[in-house]
């Protein structure tokens, strides 16, 4: 990792946003953050060896004293960069951004800090959000369960904390050792899981995520990949949440439908 801008000394919330070829994307991400009513943050930025002209788009927001930038002479996958970034981070709440995704509430941030503030025993906060398309038309509202009890209900076999919503605590993800870069999909389910065992989830009812659907998305590509995954996470948390049989039910539906698309 050979190019770091860096930010400033003792911000509220560190935003990792990983890349790989999104460069007709990214700007939208930077700029759905740099919108945000709080201010308290940093950008970390990886570009994971991207061969598009990802610098060149990104390079105006480079001069921002909230900008670090790493740029990756290879490939090293995206939990790796996740975990890279939270290494680095300076901020006590992490937040996520996929380059693809955009916030598309101005309060997001700071409705999640002050949750967090003010509820101590949470370490996982997400939002709703609202599946986007190419050019950000709004396709579909999605919600998920709000109070931790009822999450736990049915957290096994439904992520109910999307990626580029979440904001977590720092300190709750290194001590349960952050992303598993063993898998190549649901990662962030397996996270939530494992930070969950020690301390409680929450998603707040505001559409804040702009959920972007593309030809390219990985969900799309690799659907088998992802259904062996998911049952890989349920059965490594069966002991820790309610509902394995249902989860399993659905992995395996998952994984037939997959194997016949």
């Amino acid at each position: 990792m050979d190019k770091n801008i860096i930010s400033r000394d003792s911000p509220c919330v560190s935003i990792i946003i990983p890349t790989f070829n999104r460069a007709s994307f990214i700007s939208q991400s930077i700029r759905s953050v740099l919108s945000q009513t709080f201010t308290d943050f940093e950008i970390i930025i990886i570009d994971d060896a991207s061969t598009d002209n990802t610098l060149e788009v990104v390079e105006p927001f480079l001069y921002s004293s909230s900008v670090v930038f790493i740029q990756n002479l290879e490939n090293k996958g995206i939990s790796r960069n996740r975990n890279y970034g939270i290494s680095i981070a300076k901020g006590k709440y992490i937040a996520m951004l996929d380059s693809d995704d955009v916030w598309i509430d101005i309060n997001k941030l700071s409705s999640q800090v002050s949750y967090l503030e003010h509820n101590i025993d949470c370490n996982v906060v997400g939002t709703w959000m609202v599946q986007i398309d190419e050019l950000g038309n709004p396709l579909k509202l999605i919600t998920f369960a709000q109070s931790d009890a009822n999450i736990r209900k049915s957290i096994l076999y439904r992520n109910h904390i999307a990626q580029s919503s979440v904001l977590f605590r720092k300190v709750a993800a290194q001590v349960v050792g952050g992303y598993d870069d063993a898998l190549a999909t649901m990662e962030d389910h397996d996270l939530w899981l494992r930070m969950g065992i020690n301390g409680q989830f929450a998603v707040l009812p505001i559409y804040a995520l702009g959920y972007r659907l593309h030809k390219s998305n990985i969900t799309r590509s690799q659907m088998t990949r992802v259904a062996l995954d998911e049952i890989t996470v349920v059965w490594r948390h069966r002991y820790h949440y309610q509902g394995i049989l249902t989860a399993v039910l659905v992995g395996n539906v998952r994984l037939i439908k997959s194997m016949l698309f």
